[in-house]
């Protein structure tokens, strides 16, 4: 019984090792940069501290376009994608430099904040993601 224990012991941390080493290495080759083979600088996008923040620009200026056609109920659908990504993100992204991340953090909630007023306004909905737009520029 305890030679048994011991060899699934041993096994659950031989396991464990290479799944984590496994998985570690999968996510450096994800934040690996990608290389462009393009000299055209109007393809090139420059990247931050935290990296490609496209998919983010992406999300905010659809919520822009949105809002200004006054489709308020798919802008605010999207302020909930960009809410999930931006989350789902965080443990990534904020270790990479904080007070980068916590500027763009703070532009998001404001996002939020407005659109999620008891009554949006919206002109104060496209201040605020026109403000997220230059943050992460």
């Amino acid at each position: 019984l305890v030679l048994q224990s011991l060899i699934t012991v041993a096994l659950f941390i031989a396991v464990g090792s290479w799944g984590y080493s496994w998985r570690k290495n999968t996510l450096k080759i994800e934040d690996a940069p990608t290389q462009t083979t393009s000299n055209s600088v109007n393809q090139q996008t420059p990247l931050s501290k935290l990296g490609d923040l496209t998919a983010f620009t992406k999300i905010a200026a659809d919520i822009k376009e949105l809002e200004t056609a006054s489709n308020t109920n798919d802008a605010i659908a999207r302020v909930a994608d960009l809410e999930h990504d931006w989350d789902v993100a965080q443990a990534k992204l904020k270790p990479l430099d904080k007070d980068e991340w916590t500027a763009i953090d703070d532009a998001i909630d404001k996002v939020i904040r407005e659109f999620r007023a008891v009554n949006p306004n919206q002109q104060g909905c496209l201040l605020a993601v026109d403000d997220l737009l230059k943050v992460l520029s």
